[in-house]
């Protein structure tokens, strides 16, 4: 629905511009109107195409805003956007040692809470990160993937595990994935 909404206000705003210049063109010419010539036209047509281009990758930058890393057998999941994200595991749940009928609620990035001392043995308050999450890896498996849901913006994140020779895991690749996949 909101391709279909982009798509007719670039339409409505190419059919703008043309017929403004059009008008423009008919008050200011008193004679036949001039077409132009086809490097004109072409230059018209990139111009177009480059503001659509640069509008898409000005919208689209953000859609990586979560980061998964492997920290000691640990998948850490940081948000790095500004919005709250509710994660929920859709796929590969047995690779992990979690609840996957439980949301992974991460707050904006860089948001802390203050623990202060509770007993003696402590030094002092220290700050925990809520924008960051630990889960951690069974043991016994091998490579996988895993995929999570966005439920707060509807986007779907896919990485893939690997396991060494070492018995380390590392993460493939990661990223968002381009269409909804149902289960």
């Amino acid at each position: 629905m909101k391709k279909i909404n982009i798509f007719f206000l670039v339409v409505g705003i190419v059919v703008g511009i043309v017929a403004a210049t059009l008008l423009h063109l008919r008050i200011i010419t008193v004679g036949p109107m001039e077409k132009g010539s086809l490097a004109d036209w072409l230059s018209a047509i990139g111009t177009i195409l480059a503001v659509i281009t640069s509008l898409y990758f000005s919208r689209s930058w953000n859609k990586n805003y979560v980061r998964f890393y492997i920290d000691n057998d640990m998948l850490v999941i940081n948000n790095l956007s500004t919005h709250e994200v509710a994660l929920k595991i859709v796929k590969g749940s047995g690779l992990l040692e979690y609840n996957s009928q439980s949301l992974i609620r991460l707050r904006p990035v860089n948001v802390t809470k203050e623990k202060f001392i509770q007993d003696f043995d402590e030094f002092g308050p220290y700050t925990e990160r809520l924008d960051t999450a630990t889960i951690q890896l069974k043991e016994g498996i091998e490579d996988g993937i895993i995929k999570f849901h966005d439920e707060v913006r509807d986007v779907y994140f896919k990485v893939k595990l690997k396991k060494d020779d070492q018995n380390n895991f590392s993460i493939v690749k990661q990223g968002h994935m381009f269409m909804r996949v149902f289960y």
